[in-house]
């Protein structure tokens, strides 16, 4: 009904279609897939200094209501446009759910304020502080024109045994939730290791924009064979890089 107030706007509220309102809109840079990676998120907090708490600083930190994890976004700019990648982050039964408030102290000490809805959630405060065990975690993926670029903060032991690649979109409809729509995988047509393998190239016959792509990095290891602190990749491609 808002929309009444727009310069030019004609057409009845009761008559707006979704195919009325799709070019109004500002795409999600970030999309959680529900019952998979959250179910209802909360406060997004930016990240501190790296040497504070361990991750990079200038990505944010996600709660959510019932689901046991804080999720990492890792921001991409594409043609002037921030798109990026979800990956599960500190996660289990000691963490809980119901993370509802995030603030960091100054001593880089994360704090966590659970709260209870009567529908999900639970109560009191976490306390989260870095150890001296130094994480292996993906700190950047990038989109190229071909495919996508992950970088590490150590050197994998190797070439990825298994790398599952699929993506898909999503309804825009004024129905609750939206099955995913022509989800398929993705065969990789090559994948290379370089800087020293901290830098995994994958290259992809096709992109799509306005798809949700989830990169599968399931047994991947560093030199000490320390598995990766967050193994599900899901990229939102709201822009291709222009060829």
């Amino acid at each position: 009904a808002s929309l009444h107030w727009l310069q030019g706007w004609q057409k009845a509220h009761w008559d707006i279609t979704p195919k009325d309102l799709a070019p109004l809109r500002k795409p999600a840079a970030g999309l959680f897939p529900q019952g998979e990676l959250a179910n209802s998120p909360t406060q997004p907090l930016a990240t501190i200094a790296q040497e504070l708490f361990g991750l990079p600083e200038g990505e944010l930190i996600i709660g959510d209501m019932n689901t046991n994890h804080l999720i990492r976004f890792l921001p991409d700019d594409v043609n002037g446009s921030t798109q990026g990648t979800l990956i599960p982050f500190i996660a289990g039964g000691e963490l809980g759910i119901g993370n509802f408030r995030l603030d960091f102290a100054p001593d880089g000490t994360l704090w966590v304020g659970k709260i209870h809805l009567g529908w999900a959630g639970d109560e009191g405060l976490l306390k989260i502080e870095k150890t001296d065990k130094d994480m292996f975690i993906v700190e950047k993926v990038n989109l190229l024109k071909d495919g996508f670029q992950i970088t590490f903060n150590h050197a994998l032991n190797d070439l990825p045994k298994q790398l599952d690649v699929s993506r898909h979109g999503y309804h825009y409809h004024a129905a609750y939730g939206s099955e995913k729509v022509e989800l398929s995988k993705v065969k990789a047509m090559n994948i290379e290791l370089s800087h020293q393998n901290k830098v995994l190239k994958i290259q992809l016959p096709d992109l799509v924009e306005g798809q949700l792509y989830t990169i599968d990095l399931t047994g991947v290891t560093d030199t000490n064979n320390q598995p990766l602190m967050g193994h599900v990749l899901r990229y939102q491609l709201n822009n291709e890089i222009k060829r």
